[in-house]
């Protein structure tokens, strides 16, 4: 009869121990969905929405492709699109190049245009005294050398 109690009394003390264990499992399974949460949401926060932000995507992008030596890498690693870039690359190299044609353009107000067309704006600020400083900050790799085709 002690024998069975003893056993009895086992079966109980797994038992206890398994549900703690149980319980510590749910709690670290909880903590990590809300560290994957927050890793989802920043990534999803990414997303540029003044020309501000173009600007420093832009320059984040110029540093990896200056270590890397890839635009496409450099792309790949800050999980951006090479046609996003380059879309509104001519903001970026406005703020870069020639800050004092921005008062041409205008602020950029999202309520009313998109960056897109802000872009477009900006490109055909630029003119060709200050086309010929992109391009050669281009070639000498200060600023990225990607191509966008903006009609004039």
């Amino acid at each position: 009869m002690s024998g069975v109690r003893a056993q009895l009394h086992m079966a109980l003390e797994r038992n206890s121990w398994l549900q703690k264990r149980i319980e510590d499992l749910e709690e670290e399974r909880d903590f990590l969905r809300c560290q994957l949460d927050k890793f989802i949401s920043s990534a999803r926060m990414d997303a540029v929405k003044d020309a501000d932000g173009v600007l420093c995507r832009y320059k984040k992008i110029l540093g990896t492709f200056q270590k890397l030596k890839s635009m496409s890498r450099a792309f790949e690693h800050h999980r951006v699109d090479r046609n996003t870039v380059a879309l509104t690359t001519p903001i970026a190299e406005l703020l870069i190049v020639a800050p004092e044609k921005l008062a041409e353009v205008g602020e950029f107000d999202p309520s009313k245009e998109r960056l897109l067309e802000y872009s477009r704006r900006c490109f055909l600020a630029l003119d060709d005294e200050t086309l010929k400083k992109v391009q050669a900050l281009k070639k000498s790799k200060l600023l990225l050398p990607i191509t966008y085709r903006f009609k004039r």
